[in-house]
């Protein structure tokens, strides 16, 4: 090689050197640089988008979570635990999806010190699907409840009454006992 003479008696080290700065600067180039800081807040500001499926947003967690576990295992830092990640998971989604788990766990009287991400995610896809499912008679309730929001808040029962008001309160009048 060309300059071979000049490196001769350090052939080594100077070779040795030389590939570290080389891979240092490719590495830094392709993988960018990034602190232990930067890849937690990552993690931790990621929510479940609206109208986003929790399938969609738990591939996205994944995939911080991902970059979170290299960038502390390369550093030899210690990962958050499973039960942190849940909390986490818990605290990001739609508040539906989080009222739904709640009454889960209320439910089944899960003990709350031994929640697991694996256990959550898995319960929160259950969550959604029944969540999701739409049956004939809420249509027609739906569209009930937004004819009856656009007439102002009127009430009719059998007796003949009337709720009367905008929306900001009002009385009962009329019919009734």
């Amino acid at each position: 090689l060309p300059g071979n003479s000049l490196i001769c008696p350090h052939k080594h080290a100077l070779w040795t050197r030389m590939l570290y700065t080389v891979t240092k600067v490719w590495t830094r180039m392709y993988l960018g640089y990034v602190t232990p800081d930067d890849v937690k807040w990552k993690w931790t500001s990621i929510r479940q988008k609206k109208d986003e499926w929790i399938s969609q947003f738990l591939a996205r967690e994944r995939q911080a979570w991902q970059g979170l576990s290299s960038c502390l295992s390369f550093r030899k830092m210690q990962l958050p635990s499973g039960y942190d990640r849940a909390v986490q998971l818990l605290s990001a989604v739609n508040p539906d999806l989080r009222k739904g788990y709640n009454d889960y766990i209320r439910t089944e009287r899960v003990d709350v010190d031994t929640l697991r991400y694996e256990d959550v995610a898995n319960q929160l896809v259950i969550i959604e699907t029944t969540q999701s499912m739409k049956f004939p008679w809420d249509q027609s309730a739906d569209q009930a409840n937004k004819t009856q929001s656009k007439k102002g808040n009127t009430k009719h029962e059998s007796g003949g009454g009337k709720w009367s008001g905008g929306g900001t309160g009002g009385k009962w009048a009329g019919g009734g006992n």
